[in-house]
């Protein structure tokens, strides 16, 4: 999840621009819907999750932020990027906070290693993510590069059910 995040930061602008959605000085647009509906996610997270739990927030909200980067994709007008955008820091927004809180929780481990693991984990993402979407963009185009995130965030509601079971 941070890996997208850092991708929407390092390379939406770039894609906005290049396919023609938005003139340069707009670039940011995107990024800015993205972290508004992130935002406004996480604000209401707690009760959403409380209300549909732990499985529906992470399975549910990486479809939607799978189906975000598709809309961004797909669609040639200007709303739709965005729409595409919120969708994406909607549905992104709580994937995060419930890793963090399911890494406390479970046993294996001390729950301060586990949280340590899912940071580290996550900020190798941050770090390393944009840098290889640009290195799959240089080889197949940043709206490949975009698909492969789709691909790869569809991993999260694939194991949503492994991920919540309780031991």
């Amino acid at each position: 999840m941070f890996l997208i995040e850092g991708a929407i930061l390092d390379w939406g602008a770039l894609l906005l621009t290049l396919e023609g959605r938005v003139p340069p000085e707009q670039g940011g647009l995107g990024y800015m819907m993205f972290a508004i509906a992130m935002t406004a996610g996480r604000l209401i997270g707690d009760s959403v999750t409380a209300k549909f739990g732990d499985f529906s927030v992470l399975f549910v909200g990486g479809l939607v932020a799978v189906a975000g980067i598709a809309v961004v994709l797909a669609s040639p007008f200007y709303l739709g990027a965005m729409a595409g955008f919120v969708l994406i820091g909607l549905g992104s927004s709580n994937v995060a906070p419930v890793f963090f809180r399911l890494a406390g929780a479970q046993k294996a481990m001390p729950a301060n290693l586990a949280i340590t693991a899912v940071t580290s984990m996550g900020y190798a993402g941050i770090l390393i993510g944009p840098a290889a979407v640009g290195f799959v963009a240089n080889h197949t185009g940043l709206p490949n590069a975009f698909w492969f995130l789709a691909a790869l965030l569809f991993v999260i509601p694939m194991l949503a059910k492994t991920v919540t079971a309780r031991s």
